[in-house]
């Protein structure tokens, strides 16, 4: 369970970085949602609550979820809402999978869907722009949910989530001066 939040919170901060950036152009294809879910819709009513954190950032599963892209064998879907004043938004969608087959069946996918990568280290793969962030990385370590990770970013939604995260951290410190 360490190893996820470790490999979860690496993941968003990674998000947060390139959401920071000018990264100027979208890439091809860049994706508007996930399985038919667009960037600010709410949850449906078939999908599941995980659980949410004080911040106003809700998890949702689906208990039906297709455990498939193309050939690509998934463990796991999560799709996150940001509760913005009273109103959840989906947000950011992180896909897991388990082995190196899987990964490389989904980097083909990604590669054809939205063209070269914006950065590429060793098993990561980054497509970037100022509106949309997707990572594809693999490594064995990761832990229980998996060793490979796709996540989908919508950077507006998102940067508004860890604007008002980084607000109420503030007003609950004020409290400790």
């Amino acid at each position: 369970m360490k190893r996820k939040r470790i490999l979860l919170w690496s993941l968003v901060a990674a998000v947060l970085a390139f959401s920071s950036v000018d990264i100027g152009l979208a890439f091809q294809n860049e994706p508007e949602g996930f399985r038919g879910l667009k960037w600010g819709d709410p949850p449906t009513k078939e999908m599941r609550f995980i659980r949410c954190d004080k911040y106003g950032q809700s998890l949702y599963d689906l208990p039906d979820e297709k455990l498939q892209i193309g050939d690509a064998e998934i463990l796991h879907v999560t799709y996150c809402f940001f509760n913005d004043r009273d109103v959840e938004k989906l947000m950011r969608v992180f896909v897991y999978f388990e082995g190196e087959n899987n990964f490389k069946i989904l980097e083909t996918i990604c590669n054809a869907k939205f063209d070269k990568p914006s950065q590429e280290e060793y098993q990561k793969l980054i497509w970037a722009s100022p509106k949309t962030i997707v990572i594809l990385s693999y490594d064995r370590s990761y832990g229980k949910l998996g060793d490979g990770i796709l996540l989908l970013d919508y950077v507006p939604i998102s940067d508004a989530y860890h604007k008002a995260k980084e607000q109420k951290q503030v007003e609950e410190a004020e409290k400790d001066w």
